[in-house]
């Protein structure tokens, strides 16, 4: 399985419905990884890279929100899971970093309880991210 663990290979299902082990590839880059599918038209971002408005994904999109969320790691930004949460949970939304954690965080804890909540935030932050690419 390339090296793919079973724990991950049960999170990509649940994210991006029933595939084959062979369709799933690991991203990686010196700041994050993340599991794709090949068929995701989204472009991996850098996480310190700067976000341009051509890098939003539709907000029809799941799986593209999904891997423009997982785009920036706010447990490795932060430093802990802890401060990425306490962080999102007081959604600042004074930066596009903040913007991009809050994102990564509702994506992790929808993925953990089956939702689609995610999206619904990303519709309700698209405005701000666009806000934040025109400065």
């Amino acid at each position: 399985m390339d090296g793919l663990i079973l724990g991950d290979l049960q999170r990509h299902k649940a994210c991006y419905g029933s595939i084959r082990p062979k369709a799933v590839h690991r991203q990686t880059s010196e700041h994050w990884e993340q599991w794709t599918s090949p068929t995701t038209k989204f472009r991996l971002l850098d996480m310190d890279a700067l976000v341009s408005e051509a890098d939003l994904p539709d907000p029809e999109d799941a799986r593209g929100i999904f891997a423009f969320a997982m785009s920036f790691n706010g447990y490795e930004r932060y430093g802990s899971l802890a401060k990425s949460s306490a962080l999102a949970k007081q959604r600042p939304r004074q930066t596009l970093e903040e913007l991009r954690n809050e994102l990564f965080f509702v994506a992790r804890a929808s993925r953990h309880v089956g939702n689609d909540r995610y999206v619904e935030l990303y519709r309700e932050l698209l405005p701000l991210f666009r806000l934040f690419m025109q400065h």
